[in-house]
């Protein structure tokens, strides 16, 4: 499924993270939060800073209307403009509660915005009004989710919960909120982000490297990466490329290119 990791970038970056594909524009888009930075991975493989600040922003995700909208660890969700550079915040408190490290990210295609809040913690989502609700009653067992993915037909959103080192999966009903909670797999230590391919296969950045999943728990692999320094594990992995058949793979401080024999599902394609 996987072939061999080419690196592509390493440099003086704090934590990379979020990745996204812009197909629009043939390229990949990465942020270190941490480093207040947002590149690009140009076609020619140059990479260049597209913004900073930017509020430290990490995980990343179009929205319907082609906005890029980012988990900003300093406590807000925003969108902004890749034309103009406008910043919409999309929210910044729940009920009273302000939120404190929005961390990771997925969009359904009517707009609903699901986001996990490591330092609340839970799983929150926006409505596609913009009104902000608890994605599933607190209390309800969604303290530690980390990396959000949806399948492809969108009808179910996968979690990683770190320190219990699960994947979960929750229905999502008609009205957005999430139920029937239940574990998928168990995976390496620290699960982090997730990404899906066109298959429904689910891909995991652990401290082993990306192990993947079929959609009912089936381990079929795990990529190890070469030379990581003690400090790093896959926080995010991301289909790209033109034919979707590229993973994209971060380490906080490296980036790499997998070749891939399925293709990815973005749950937004870039406008």
């Amino acid at each position: 499924m996987l072939g061999t990791p080419v690196l592509v970038t390493e440099n003086n970056y704090q934590w990379l993270e979020g990745a996204r594909w812009d197909s629009a524009r043939d390229r990949l888009l990465f942020s270190d939060p941490h480093g207040d930075t947002l590149y690009e991975l140009k076609r020619d493989g140059a990479v260049a800073v597209i913004r900073t600040p930017t509020r430290k922003a990490n995980n990343l995700e179009f929205d319907p209307q082609g906005r890029l909208v980012a988990c900003e660890i300093t406590g807000r969700v925003s969108r902004f403009s890749l034309t103009d550079g406008s910043v919409v915040d999309a929210v910044s408190d729940y009920a009273g509660q302000t939120l404190k490290f929005p961390n990771d990210l997925a969009i359904c295609a009517d707009g609903t915005i699901y986001f996990s809040d490591s330092k609340v913690p839970r799983i929150f989502r926006i409505d596609p009004a913009g009104r902000l609700h608890g994605a599933v009653p607190e209390g309800s067992g969604d303290a530690g989710a980390n990396g959000l993915a949806l399948s492809p037909n969108q009808s179910i959103l996968y979690v990683a919960f770190t320190s219990e080192g699960l994947l979960r999966a929750y229905d999502v009903e008609p009205s957005g909120g999430l139920a029937g909670r239940r574990v998928v797999a168990k995976t390496e230590k620290s699960p982090d982000g997730l990404c899906v391919d066109r298959e429904g296969n689910i891909y995991v950045g652990t401290v082993a490297g990306v192990q993947v999943f079929s959609p009912t728990g089936k381990e079929l692999g795990v990529l190890a990466l070469p030379n990581l320094s003690p400090k790093d594990r896959v926080t995010k992995a991301v289909f790209g490329g033109a034919d979707g058949r590229t993973l994209f793979v971060l380490v906080p401080s490296k980036l790499f290119r997998v070749p891939a024999t399925i293709a990815g599902w973005p749950s937004q394609p870039a406008p």
